[in-house]
């Protein structure tokens, strides 16, 4: 990969990494994340669901910045996943957090909802998923399922603005 690429790459995650806090504030406003679907889909890419190995930088950003909101227990890890459960400290819903390492370059996160204890207020997740910081690993999914967008469009899904 060539300088270029990689700081074009570091320069669309700098972008993002400031979106998702501007995103965190707005589900915090007024409730939770546990609130908006788009939370709950961002949050739960899994390149298991896709059958290849990658990483969702968004994924990332978004499960490290609602962490402090969320009482964390661990969970007996699995022979390939280490496991937490998150308590939404704002409404109670459970998530289960897990962590694999598939390479020395790709190891990715992800939250997916156990139990609900709220209604959804947000809009409804769509598809394909946009993304702007994008994938990072062996293998990716179709166009069809998740899409690179430019921040603005990206911004206008988060914030529910489209």
């Amino acid at each position: 990969m060539d300088k270029e690429t990689i700081e074009k790459r570091q320069e669309r995650y700098l972008q993002v990494e400031k979106l998702i806090d501007e995103v965190v504030e707005m589900y915090y406003k007024d409730g939770c994340a546990c609130q908006h679907p788009r939370f709950i889909q961002i949050a739960g890419i899994d390149c298991v669901d896709y059958n290849t190995a990658f990483v969702s930088w968004e994924t990332e950003l978004m499960i490290g910045r609602v962490g402090n909101q969320f009482s964390v227990k661990k969970l007996e890890p699995t022979e390939s996943e280490y496991l937490e459960e998150w308590c939404c400290d704002h409404c109670g819903s459970v998530f289960q957090l897990s962590w694999s390492e598939f390479s020395p370059i790709v190891d990715r996160r992800v939250l997916k909802p156990i139990k609900m204890n709220i209604e959804p207020i947000g809009k409804e997740a769509q598809l394909p998923i946009p993304l702007h910081a994008g994938l990072y690993g062996h293998g990716y999914p179709s166009r069809s399922e998740i899409s690179g967008v430019d921040l603005d469009s990206l911004s206008k899904y988060l914030l529910e603005n489209d």
